[in-house]
């Protein structure tokens, strides 16, 4: 007991207070449908995300950077080259990654890596492209420095409304840090709307492999997508 000011003050210990348990009575059964699990599905919620997709911001989303790119990517050609985002015929949301070469003897476009890829893995290839002329374009799949190739495609791009370009190809050996380029040589302006590269063994645009261990957890319940990545869904 402590004094003060001439007045006792008791402890501010709470009492113990016994709690009885009877293994006996059973109560209400819980429904298992009351646990869960909350998965965020925006790329890496989880170890390298849920999304298959390899590309960053493959539809050119955002606001422009101080170089006219969209976020994730990496210009080729600059200064000579100028980038802007587009908002004029859109091929995906409300913008596309234009891209002007006007000086010869120059190549322009875009890059983006790391890219981690795996051995003899079949990977799918998708770009939409237009240009204001017919535009030869070449898109390369390469290590980070350039040097070894593991496929280049040429295609012709004409001036007409969008146009989707496929292909796919398996790299001859594993690459965390492998590189995507879509690059033009001449005077021209060509306008990006989508770049893709899935595994050809996705599961619906997901990592069949997060697929198979979220099986494992054998959750009733999965919340989808989870945090405040909603208020962007559509």
């Amino acid at each position: 007991m402590l004094l003060m000011g001439g007045q006792s003050l008791a402890s501010d210990k709470p009492p113990a207070i016994p709690i009885g348990i009877d293994l006996a009575k059973t109560g209400p059964i819980i429904s298992p449908l009351l646990f869960g699990q909350s998965l965020e599905n925006t790329r890496y919620g989880v170890w390298r995300g849920l999304s298959a997709q390899l590309i960053a911001n493959c539809k050119f989303a955002g606001p422009p950077r101080v170089d006219g790119l969209a976020a994730d990517w990496s210009p080729i050609g600059a200064p000579q080259a100028l980038f802007q985002l587009d908002h004029e015929n859109p091929y995906a949301g409300a913008q596309s990654q234009r891209i002007t070469l006007s000086q010869t003897h120059r190549t322009a476009g875009l890059a983006q890596g790391p890219l981690p890829l795996q051995k003899d893995r079949e990977y799918q290839v998708r770009l939409a492209l237009r240009s204001d002329k017919p535009l030869q374009i070449t898109t390369r799949v390469c290590d980070q420095d350039g040097q070894n190739c593991y496929e280049s495609k040429t295609l012709l791009v004409d001036p007409s409304d969008w146009r989707e370009l496929a292909f796919t190809f398996k790299p001859p050996r594993t690459d965390a840090q492998a590189r995507l380029e879509i690059v033009f040589s001449e005077p021209a302006t060509l306008w990006v709307g989508t770049v893709s590269i899935l595994p050809e063994d996705h599961f619906h645009g997901m990592r069949r492999d997060v697929v198979e261990l979220m099986k494992t957890i054998t959750s009733p319940l999965i919340r989808w997508p989870g945090g405040n990545f909603t208020r962007d869904y559509e």
